[in-house]
């Protein structure tokens, strides 16, 4: 009966997140193509998609970390969800190393060859486009705790996250409908701060929830965590 309760209060909270999130993103939508414009939103959108097709990266990674970390919660012992915590964390930022050099390599061929861009908005594109990969690299290194708190059932805070998210970017929409400048250059710059601060909300939440998220690079490697390293392949 518990449990039942407690997949009932996931699954309310969730979609509660949901329905709000989705009136929320309709509102700040409309206030940024109208603050953009029509050619930059498509510019910015364009860019976006790009990035947008390594996110399978986060769902995938995030269920191999969950994995481990589940099973480690069931025998009840910390400090081998710790070492797992740890271990996730340090493949992750391979991962990113991998991944930003992947991407600044993708990026020389991106705008010389496979985008037409205006040439008076090259410069501002390639700006853009450094920035969505900070926002991608952001949201890897966040993996190891979106792992954890999947575990720990911990959907509230998940709801929390993601309706700050919604406010950040409901708040850059508005400034950008009123400031002065290259507005789509404050877009993506505010767009890759706001990723940063709810990365620092995970970290800093998980730090005091969960003893286990605590990092700690030089702890002994667990035998699950080693399969954890041939699962990933790294």
């Amino acid at each position: 009966m518990q449990a039942a309760n407690r997949v009932a209060k996931n699954t309310m909270i969730l979609y509660i997140k949901m329905a709000i999130n989705v009136f929320i993103s309709l509102y700040t939508t409309r206030l940024v193509l109208h603050a953009l414009g029509a050619e930059d939103f498509g510019l910015y959108n364009v860019i976006y998609g790009i990035i947008l097709m390594l996110n399978f990266i986060n769902a995938s990674m995030t269920a191999a970390s969950q994995r481990f970390i589940s099973f480690s919660m069931g025998e009840g012992n910390i400090t081998s969800i710790n070492k797992i915590f740890n271990m996730s964390v340090i493949l992750h930022l391979r991962i990113v190393i991998i991944i930003f050099i992947v991407l600044e390599v993708a990026g020389y061929f991106i705008f010389h060859g496979i985008l037409n861009v205006d040439p008076s908005k090259l410069d501002t594109a390639k700006i853009i486009y450094q920035f969505m990969v900070i926002t991608m690299l952001v949201n890897v290194i966040h993996v190891p705790y979106d792992a954890l708190l999947n575990a720990h059932e911990n959907m509230l805070f998940f709801a929390i996250i993601g309706l700050t998210e919604s406010i950040f970017k409901l708040s850059i929409a508005i400034f950008i409908t009123y400031v002065i400048g290259n507005k789509l250059i404050y877009f993506g710059a505010l767009s890759a701060i706001s990723s940063i601060l709810i990365l620092l909300m995970y970290r800093i939440y998980c730090n005091k929830q969960y003893p286990e998220a605590k990092i700690q690079f030089k702890s002994k490697v667990p035998s699950v965590v080693l399969n954890f390293i041939k699962l990933v392949g790294l």
